[in-house]
């Protein structure tokens, strides 16, 4: 199967520079009814594979193991061809954004080309500011206030561990705040500004960062000559490259704003936030929960309606909501603010307009956009298919058996806890879940409620089947903890109640216990002989037949 996935990431015709030592390109090395491949084909398809992937064909058995995987290959995209599966939403939705993604990529490189000059004045002066290494700690607070009060405190003596651990949101809030050695734009140029003046032992005032306000306090300052100056320059430069890159896209996006006079049409936009409004209202549904159920009720028309025009096309409402949908949770808007939707409308529309642009060049007429989207398109086509074909795919309950028999040991279950756990950001919260766990509070309910651990909370804080030796920290906690304990522990995460609800000693488990585990390990064999299996009946039914002796003329000078 790796063999046939290596050629479908290549086939792709192409010009034919190989010697070919007087055989004719036009001649058929293999054909079968409606179809064949060339020695054209055959050389074109193994110059298309990276030269350190290339399988050597200096043996006759190696020309024919290639070709065997080619023919494999071939027979696969004219069945996925044949049924339809090159119109499967899967196929389609996957190569539509990697032709938007390669058709943006090369328009913007040729809009920025020598544009991107590095200022080396600049480059020198950052990495003087970069040899002075700082061990530093900060905490964030949500609001200028709550940060002055920090101050305050700071001021009256309080430590500042001791405030970052009860009061930061960042992550660094179980280790006192602390970041460890730092430098000079590891963090923002606001954050490395505020840092980087400080004396040892000195504390910035409040700054605005992205998640609310920051406090700096540094411990230490020392000079540090990397050992490879010349790397850390080049860094630098990398950087800086990346920024004026994204400063070259803005100018050359807004010019096309301009080119194709796009508008955003604002009531439009309001006025589908003013559904999501009522719709997430009607729901009792909070902005973070949104599905399908959560869409307006829009009509034909209304779904019609641009919330964005541009010369030559529009965005519709119906376009928009759809683009909503397909998005990660994380990224998307308050659905109900049109001060989020309208930049995401812009975003959209724009990446619509860098592909318009890269058509009307007919940049999607080039070698390196044209060559990798047909690669992802035969591979994403040929997946397709192969679920297509093993959708059904079971493996025998006997040979399940025979291989539960044959090595009973190897399915071996380590010593193992089943436990849960409650993470949070400060200890006197620990401390009142504790007592609300001895009144009778339920661990399920109080974890779903409180947890800061994104994986167990939504399962009460259930972390399954811990196995010994996976985490050391958590041995060390079960190890002082008997079976139905559950305890206060400083962890490296953070502050964590842990509750031991079983132990498992080491075992081999019965037959159905290791069912599951022995059918995943089984299966993809066994899919991949179902292929096998396919492709020889394939084969037998359109009765190929190779040409050998041309096949042993092909000379690639390998």
């Amino acid at each position: 199967m790796k063999k046939i996935l290596i050629i479908l990431m290549v086939m792709w015709t192409a010009p034919l520079s190989a010697a070919l030592a007087g055989v004719d390109s036009a001649s058929m090395v293999v054909e079968w009814d409606g179809g064949g491949i060339s020695v054209g084909d055959y050389v074109a398809w193994w110059e298309r594979i990276e030269p350190a992937e290339r399988p050597p064909l200096s043996t006759i058995e190696e020309k024919t193991e290639f070709l065997e995987s080619m023919i494999s290959a071939s027979l696969m995209l004219a069945e996925a061809e044949s049924l339809g599966l090159d119109e499967h939403p899967n196929v389609v939705d996957w190569v539509t954004r990697r032709r938007t993604a390669l058709l943006m990529d090369e328009l913007m490189s040729r809009a920025t080309a020598g544009r991107l000059e590095i200022d080396e004045a600049e480059v020198e002066r950052q990495y003087q500011r970069r040899l002075t290494q700082a061990v530093a700690s900060h905490l964030i607070v949500p609001t200028l206030d709550e940060a002055e009060a920090m101050i305050d405190s700071i001021n009256s003596g309080v430590p500042f561990e001791d405030l970052a651990v009860r009061h930061s949101s960042c992550a660094s809030a179980a280790r006192g705040g602390s970041l460890g050695p730092v430098r000079w734009g590891d963090f923002s140029d606001r954050w490395s500004e505020q840092a980087f003046r400080l004396e040892p032992g000195g504390v910035s005032p409040p700054f605005k960062v992205e998640t609310g306000y920051g406090i700096v306090k540094i411990e230490s300052k020392t000079l540090i000559e990397p050992s490879n100056p010349e790397a850390e320059r080049q860094a630098i430069r990398n950087r800086l490259e990346k920024q004026l890159h994204f400063e070259e896209m803005k100018v050359f996006t807004d010019s096309l704003r301009l080119a194709y006079e796009f508008e955003i049409d604002v009531d439009a936009v309001v006025e589908l936030c003013a559904g999501y409004a009522a719709k997430l209202m009607e729901l009792g549904e909070t902005r973070e929960v949104v599905d399908i159920d959560v869409i307006p009720d829009l009509t034909e028309s209304e779904k019609a309606k641009p919330v964005a025009t541009y010369e030559g096309g529009s965005l519709s409402t119906g376009e928009l909501v759809d683009i909503i949908l397909n998005q990660p949770y994380a990224v998307r808007p308050e659905l109900d603010n049109p001060n989020q939707m309208i930049p995401l409308v812009w975003r959209q529309a724009r990446d619509t307009l860098l592909v318009v642009e890269a058509e009307k060049r007919e940049l999607d007429k080039l070698p390196n956009v044209a060559v990798p989207l047909s690669k992802v398109w035969q591979r994403k086509l040929t997946a397709v298919l192969f679920r297509h074909l093993t959708q059904d795919a079971e493996v025998p309950e006997e040979e399940l058996r025979t291989h539960y028999e044959s090595d009973k040991e190897v399915h071996r279950q380590p010593k193992a806890h089943i436990a849960s756990k409650i993470l949070l950001t400060r200890r006197e919260k620990a401390d009142s879940l504790l007592e609300l766990i001895e009144m009778g509070e339920s661990f399920e309910d109080l974890a779903r409620e409180h947890s800061l651990d994104p994986f167990s909370a939504p399962n009460g804080g259930d972390l399954g089947v811990v196995e010994e030796g996976s985490d050391e920290e958590f041995d060390g906690f079960f190890a002082q903890m008997e079976v139905g304990d559950i305890r206060y522990f400083r962890s490296l995460e953070g502050h964590l109640i842990m509750w031991l609800r079983e132990r498992r000693e080491s075992r081999i488990p019965t037959f159905e216990q290791a069912r599951n585990v022995i059918t995943k390990a089984m299966l993809p064999a066994y899919k991949d002989k179902i292929l096998m299996d396919w492709i020889v009946a394939e084969r037998e039914e359109l009765g190929l037949t190779i040409n050998r002796s041309i096949l042993e003329q092909i000379d690639l000078g390998s």
